[in-house]
């Protein structure tokens, strides 16, 4: 399978060479990839590195400038048996937590730079728009059977994301930041509600048609 994508990237890269052809006016986008948090107590120690998914539809104003509108999702895993959780939940008395993933949703307008106007580019990409978090509640008992008590949490803010990319032909592939801000946060029934800012780094890879 390895050697079926590497051919794959080969023949794509030597298509994308011998192009020369300017670019089309609009173009889809159909991308997904791996979610990693930079520096961030919440989503650092708190959760696992998740998964990106998304599409968008782009408009080549130039060959070098091109208006890009997007819809991202993306999703994240909580690590239990981290310290974050362990000072939220106590987790030294036996707690079995269950739920807390962390999904937020970018929607957002983008200005996207092309190095060249061919269809084998780099790129700088920078994005503004809004960002809808949701975090599932944390369902549970402590050992006396009293409930964890973390509630579901939604939050729409502002964002601001940029990142550098390459394509080649059709294949693109982005390494992006993004940051993200959860207002009062709910803690647990022995901690009280705390704000997080998160700085979360995301690769993703797709096509382009």
């Amino acid at each position: 399978m390895q050697k079926f994508f590497i051919a794959i990237l080969i023949v794509t890269m030597a298509v994308s060479c011998a192009s020369a052809e300017k670019r089309r006016p609009l173009n889809i986008y159909i991308q997904g990839g791996a979610l990693l948090p930079s520096k961030d107590t919440l989503a650092t120690e708190g959760y696992f590195p998740g998964y990106n998914m998304g599409f968008g539809v782009g408009y080549n104003i130039n060959d070098h400038v091109e208006i890009v509108g997007r819809i991202l999702h993306h999703t994240m895993s909580p690590n239990f048996s981290s310290d974050f959780w362990w000072h939220n939940l106590r987790t030294d008395e036996d707690v079995v937590p269950d739920g807390g993933e962390f999904r937020f949703l970018m929607y957002g307008g983008e200005l996207k730079l092309n190095a060249t106007n061919k269809k084998n580019n780099c790129y700088l990409i920078a994005g503004l728009g809004i960002i809808d978090i949701n975090i599932e509640a944390v369902t549970g008992e402590y050992y006396t059977g009293e409930p964890i008590g973390i509630e579901k949490r939604h939050d729409l803010d502002g964002m601001f994301n940029f990142g550098v990319g390459f394509e080649l032909h059709y294949f693109f592939m982005e390494l992006r930041w993004i940051s993200l801000h959860v207002d009062d946060w709910p803690g647990s029934a022995h901690w009280g509600p705390k704000n997080y800012n998160s700085t979360l780094r995301f690769i993703c890879m797709g096509i382009k048609f």
